[in-house]
């Protein structure tokens, strides 16, 4: 399971006394919150940290609290998603940071340059990158006939692939099948502002003005994590795979139409990003599509003073 897999990796090594500690402190919280299934790598650990800080600073919001920083740490980078790792990001998004001396245990504040421990080379395909992941159908589309696909064509998915080829914060890949949409940006703020620009095309009332169904809508789910890259030999095009992706899939058939829905995992990248565009309100334990078990969600809504960034 997720704790035998997190303590094989980065418990054990540092000996029996740590994986004590461990076990008493896994049995007496409150909560746990996993970051993802697969753990064997840096990059599970670099989206674990950016997740920590996200979610660390969504509680100081809601308890009108300051996020601090506090680490056992010998000033060394380590291996990569490692405290050195940790403590850079931490930096990078102002969080005052207190690092305690492993062989003295004094502790002092962090001052001084910025030492960037957290420099990733740009991941190899076979490798994996920490993406945000967006999923998309419309609502009756299986009820288009064959004269109202064209239209469909036309007036959706028309308007869908020149937002995609505009401005900013563009999708690192796309593709559709019928009227479903699998893109993947490089930041949940790209991924956020996407999707809700998304929603207006397809939450449009003039359907029926067009020759298709007036009830049509969109649904659009969003999640982050790494994902491996790679070079698809069918499609010939740049692609992400894994288990993030299958997750990704399963939010979007629970979305209700004309809305944007997120992970948790998504909210908390948002939140360290200190995206200003969209806030992510906590809706519930959601089940997702497919028995894919139940996680928190969230609704994606704009902030109007800042709508189109």
């Amino acid at each position: 399971n997720d704790h035998d897999t997190f303590t094989q990796y980065s418990v054990r090594p540092a000996g029996k006394a740590w994986v004590a500690r461990y076990q008493k402190h896994i049995a007496t919280a409150t909560s746990v919150i996993v970051a993802g299934d697969e753990i064997t790598d840096g990059e599970a650990y670099r989206f674990s940290n950016r997740m920590t800080i996200g979610l660390a600073r969504a509680r100081a919001r809601r308890v009108d609290g300051e996020v601090r920083g506090l680490a056992l740490w010998d000033g060394t980078s380590g291996k990569a998603g490692g405290t050195g790792s940790a403590i850079a990001n931490w930096r990078a998004a102002g969080v005052p940071v207190t690092v305690i001396d492993p062989l003295t245990g004094t502790a002092r504040p962090l001052k001084g340059a910025r030492t960037n421990f957290d420099d990733a080379p740009t991941p190899k395909y076979g490798q994996r990158e920490t993406v945000a992941l967006l999923f998309a159908d419309v609502t009756g589309f299986s009820k288009l006939t064959e004269t109202q696909l064209p239209l469909f064509i036309r007036h959706f998915l028309g308007p869908v692939g020149r937002l995609a080829a505009s401005g900013t914060g563009r999708p690192l890949t796309s593709n559709t099948w019928g009227d479903g949409i699998y893109m993947t940006f490089k930041s949940a703020s790209d991924a956020g502002c996407f999707a809700l620009k998304l929603c207006e095309v397809g939450s449009r009332s003039d359907w029926a003005a067009l020759g298709l169904p007036d009830n049509m809508n969109i649904r659009i789910g969003l999640h982050a994590g790494p994902a491996i890259r790679t070079m698809d030999p069918v499609i010939k095009q740049l692609n992400f795979m894994g288990s993030n992706v299958s997750r990704a899939a399963r939010i979007e058939p629970v979305t209700p139409p004309g809305q944007v829905y997120c992970s948790e995992p998504f909210a908390a990248l948002a939140e360290a990003e200190a995206v200003r565009a969209f806030v992510c309100d906590y809706v519930g334990m959601t089940a997702l599509a497919k028995k894919y078990g139940s996680f928190p969600t969230y609704r994606v809504r704009a902030v109007p003073s800042v709508r189109g960034r």
